[in-house]
């Protein structure tokens, strides 16, 4: 029998730049993603959602905001996230804000398996609390899950080991250097980080794919 898909709910903004990722879980529920996943010939299993979290801004730590928020969404996903993998499923978390990859790879761990993270994204998000002004933490979530410095401890450390992944675990999938900043860019170079251009990904879906999972 095909394993189950286990639709996880995780309606945050609280990492971002503005209210609205939040809504992200509700909008796919309502397009028809499990209708359109059992059609495939899926078997799914809804886990509903986390509650809801509506970003705001936060003064009173400008360079990480609502950072006590994104740890705690992020151990709630894992907790979800680690249910359903000891229920034998394949854990589809549904998200907007980019903080929910930490929840959903820390739920994936500890394990035997080699795994690993297939960052599709134009920003390779690897910025940390000092080299950016905004304080968005989604702008950062990929740092945090390497275990970067001046990281933030408390969600770079959050989960079951630290760094969550070191750097031969993560794939740069569709990543435009142009919006990478100067800080990510000496990351990517200092860390020896695979990526997949944009372009690439833009010239030749279907080889950049297969060269993603043969990675």
């Amino acid at each position: 029998m095909p394993r189950s898909i286990g639709l996880i709910g995780a309606p945050s903004s609280a990492g971002a730049y503005a209210p609205g990722q939040e809504k992200a879980p509700r909008a796919l529920r309502e397009a028809g993603l499990r209708e359109r996943l059992e059609q495939a010939g899926a078997v799914t299993r809804d886990h509903g959602d986390l509650p809801v979290w509506r970003w705001r801004p936060d003064r009173s730590n400008r360079y990480a905001q609502n950072l006590p928020v994104v740890v705690e969404i992020a151990e709630a996903v894992a907790q979800r996230v680690r249910d359903a993998v000891a229920s034998d499923e394949v854990a589809l978390v549904l998200g907007g804000d980019c903080t929910v990859e930490l929840g959903t790879v820390a739920g994936h761990l500890p394990t035997q398996e080699r795994i690993g993270l297939l960052y599709f994204d134009i920003h390779g998000d690897l910025n940390t609390p000092q080299s950016v002004p905004d304080g968005a933490l989604d702008w950062m979530g990929v740092a945090h899950l390497l275990g970067e410095e001046p990281a933030t401890p408390e969600l770079s450390r959050f989960g079951p080991r630290y760094p969550l992944l070191t750097p031969d675990q993560v794939l740069l999938f569709a990543n435009d250097a142009s919006h990478n900043t100067p800080w990510e860019r000496a990351v990517i170079q200092r860390l020896g980080l695979t990526t997949i251009p944009l372009e690439d990904v833009a010239a030749d879906p279907e080889a950049s794919a297969a060269r993603a999972f043969a990675y």
